[in-house]
């Protein structure tokens, strides 16, 4: 499985036995080089129904910032992960 996706950051002094992967490069990948990762975000953001008014870098980093402030985005998960909790607990 190794070498199949997108090349990886060196590792860092420090940081353990992790593998980093920056998100413009994931973005590079999935899309096979076709799109950046601005116009990776605005295809996702349109998919998951969330319109823009235009697409272009600045309308889509605006659009993300917005959205950072919304905890509700996505509730049925947000449902999961707190049932989850609560079982552990228990």
């Amino acid at each position: 499985m190794r070498d199949l996706g997108p090349a990886t950051e060196p590792m860092r002094r420090g940081q353990g036995n992790r593998i980093y992967y920056r998100p413009d490069k994931i973005a590079e990948w999935l899309s096979g080089g076709k799109c950046s990762d601005w116009q990776f975000s605005a295809l996702w953001l349109q998919q998951m129904g969330i319109p823009l008014d235009v697409i272009s870098e600045a309308a889509v980093r605006d659009r993300i910032a917005q959205l950072k402030g919304v905890h509700n985005l996505f509730p049925a998960v947000n449902r999961l992960w707190r049932n989850f909790r609560e079982v552990e607990a228990a």
